[in-house]
């Protein structure tokens, strides 16, 4: 029973991995491909006013306050418990939740674009006003469309189908940008683009609906089963939540603008084509984890404690090994690959880049404490401390500027890492019942059975 069990976990892992995988590289793709073509057939102004007007709807994807997150482990968690009845009313719960803040956020829109003329404020010259609301109508749809689909993920996470879910997400994404680019190959602007992407979306949408269904008629689009105590009691641990998406804006987004404020915009320049090279280490480790998480919810969920230490001490070591073997490759070759990737004539520091590695590979190896944290809705407290050092490293690096130079960003980055590792691998033993003196001799001892 225990291989059988062993063998369906290690192939949910192993088709998770893959899924992640294949979205790494739509995004990758979708990234490559899109610049040439939109400064082709639009030219460099009226891309800068496409990247300005995308910009502006992407924050309200964090209007779900996190519930989206902790619904999805309860649903999972619930499942494992054969309580099926929550699952559903927990489904509902959050299709009604969203449904509301969706609403609330398109008045709001349509308010603020209604009444100012924002148009001129964030650079944009040569789209008329009214147009420019359609667009950030039209963007803001398919934002809250993505909230919905972000719904039927959690579904297929707690059918133990977070693969197929993924996987269908993924390909909503190229779906959605396939109509967008062909809008933009047959000649049209900016509003069109927008459209075919949203239509792209809402077919990707209805795609995964319908395989849900085939797969569980219970998951039917419905708030009947909706219950605000559901609701009332994920709003605190969602809030929790939020604190990593704005730590992770805080450190990387506000650590941008500190140093282009001090030091000038061709320091930013260099600190993040330095940053987005060393960080090819944590989308490596990230993909796998996103797959661990489902089933560390569900050992959780029957208290399967030795399941949970053996998913967190594996993701630790994976974390570990391909955190240095990138490292060392990574230094090996990095003349090489900025010479191969922006020419010989971008200058760059040596010690700038190597504090930034270093920095990646304490992040990677503290995601694995965070994943066991998030999993089981334990992470209020570390959100907290998660949330004020990135707040911390940010003024740290202002200050160390005048002494250290651009180095003073990483120098920041570093020992917050460091202190976030070790908070989050003491907070993450707690969890599974275990000590960090015992994490560290099981991440180092290869031989240690189970």
């Amino acid at each position: 029973m225990i291989k059988k069990t062993n063998k369906g976990l290690y192939t949910r892992l192993i088709k998770g991995v893959s899924a992640n995988a294949y979205g790494q590289a739509i995004t990758v793709l979708t990234q490559l491909v899109s610049v040439p073509l939109f400064i082709h057939y639009w030219g460099m102004v009226s891309f800068g006013e496409w990247l300005i007007l995308s910009a502006l709807p992407t924050y309200l994807a964090m209007s779900d306050f996190g519930i989206g997150a902790i619904a999805s482990n309860r649903m999972v968690t619930k499942n494992a418990q054969n309580d099926n009845k929550d699952v559903i009313s927990t489904f509902h719960s959050l299709i009604a939740f969203n449904l509301v803040m969706s609403s609330l956020i398109f008045i709001f829109v349509l308010f603020l674009f209604g009444i100012m003329n924002i148009s001129d404020n964030i650079g944009i010259s040569t789209i008329d006003r009214l147009e420019v609301t359609h667009i950030v109508l039209v963007l803001t749809i398919q934002v809250l469309f993505g909230m919905q689909v972000n719904v039927l993920c959690a579904a297929y996470r707690s059918l133990d189908k977070y693969a197929e879910g993924t996987f269908l997400s993924h390909t909503t994404r190229l779906t959605e940008w396939l109509f967008a680019i062909g809008a933009l190959i047959i000649g049209g602007g900016i509003l069109s683009f927008a459209i075919a992407g949203l239509f792209g979306r809402i077919v990707g949408y209805l795609v995964m609906y319908m395989r849900l269904i085939n797969t569980s008629k219970s998951f039917s689009l419905s708030i009947k089963d909706a219950n605000f105590g559901i609701i009332k009691e994920m709003i605190k641990p969602g809030l929790a939540f939020m604190s990593f998406p704005l730590g992770l804006a805080l450190s990387i987004q506000g650590m941008t603008l500190v140093i282009g404020s001090v030091l000038g915009a061709v320091a930013v320049a260099q600190f993040n084509v330095l940053r987005t090279l060393s960080r090819i280490i944590v989308q490596m480790v990230t993909m796998v984890n996103q797959a661990i998480w489902p089933e560390i919810t569900k050992a959780f969920a029957l208290l399967d404690y030795k399941l949970m230490k053996k998913l967190y001490i594996g993701a630790s070591r994976y974390a570990l090994y391909i955190g240095f073997i990138c490292v060392f490759a990574l230094i090996l070759v990095d003349d090489f690959l900025f010479s191969l990737w922006l020419g010989d004539d971008f200058v760059y520091s040596v010690h700038l880049f190597y504090l930034l590695l270093g920095a990646a590979l304490l992040n990677i190896n503290s995601q694995s404490s965070w994943l066991v944290l998030m999993a089981t809705n334990n992470h209020n407290r570390f959100s907290i401390i998660f949330l004020f050092t990135s707040f911390c490293s940010v003024i740290f690096a202002w200050l160390l500027f005048p002494i250290a130079g651009l180095e003073a960003a990483a120098i920041a980055i570093v020992l917050a890492e460091s202190f976030i590792l070790f908070f989050s691998v003491v907070e993450a033993n707690k969890v599974i019942q275990s000590s960090l003196q015992r994490y560290v001799m099981d991440v180092f001892n290869l031989r240690l059975k189970y």
